[in-house]
């Protein structure tokens, strides 16, 4: 390579993404489907955005998979009566993501906060 030749960065997906970039890709129109059929603030939505957070935990990128987990929470907090099992159930996943960036006090603080939904639940 020339030393006057520079890298260009895109955002565009590889033009070979594997079978990881696939199900990224595909992942994220789920979500984009979603929120388009059902608006921001439906059960789907917060689902579309627990199986992204998933996906990204698995790729060890806890950052993108705490965004996730947070917006899934929000939207099973506002939902309210009958949601609180699977706004734990986000809680904990973003809790996880919390330990793993090193962010210990917010991750215990927000696995104490999934224990008392479950506890309020019974």
């Amino acid at each position: 390579m020339s030393k006057h030749m520079k890298l260009v960065k895109t955002t565009a997906p590889p033009r070979n993404p594997g079978i990881n970039g696939r199900l990224e890709i595909t992942l994220k129109r789920e979500l984009r489907t979603s929120r388009r059929n059902f608006g921001i603030q439906h059960v789907n939505v917060a689902m579309a955005l627990i199986h992204l957070g998933d996906f990204f935990v698995n790729q060890q990128r806890y950052k993108e998979a705490s965004t996730a987990f947070r917006q899934a929470g929000s939207i099973y907090e506002q939902l309210g009566v009958g949601h609180e099992l699977l706004w734990a159930i986000a809680l904990r996943s973003l809790s996880q993501c919390l330990f793993a960036m090193e962010e210990y006090a917010e991750a215990r603080a927000v696995t104490a906060q999934a224990t008392d939904l479950i506890l309020s639940y019974q």
